[in-house]
């Protein structure tokens, strides 16, 4: 509540564009993005999380996510968190969910932010609202 407390007040203050308001989060902050994301659906043009050992749990809300791009990824040397972002991906496609897949080859839980930067920003440029 307190983070999106905030969001409100930087939208007050600042002109942000709704069409280009983004959700990213990685490792710990990509279990966030998967709550965040469904929880204020509302708020995003699409959403990219990686290297998040999440799993589609029991109160996913993946209806809110109907209208809503989702990118996952991961580096292919961060073993724990493959296996995840696979199943969360499976669920999100067969919940109706514009989503797509990205491995980086090589990339470690460290270095797959920097190996996915440039692919997320391609991402949220392209899945901007119309």
């Amino acid at each position: 509540q307190d983070a999106m407390h905030v969001f409100d007040l930087i939208k007050q203050e600042y002109p942000i564009d709704p069409k280009r308001t983004f959700l990213f989060g990685y490792s710990a902050g990509g279990q966030g993005s998967h709550y965040f994301g469904q929880k204020y659906a509302e708020n995003w043009a699409a959403i990219a999380i990686g290297g998040s050992n999440a799993t589609p749990g029991t109160n996913y809300v993946f209806a809110r996510l109907k209208s809503i791009p989702m990118m996952v990824f991961y580096g292919s040397a961060d073993q724990p968190n493959i296996k995840p972002t696979h199943a969360m991906y499976d669920a999100l496609r067969q919940n109706g969910i514009d989503a797509v897949i990205k491995e980086y080859p090589g990339a470690t839980h460290d270095s797959a932010p920097s190996a996915a930067v440039a692919d997320v920003f391609d991402f949220f440029a392209i899945h901007g609202r119309k």
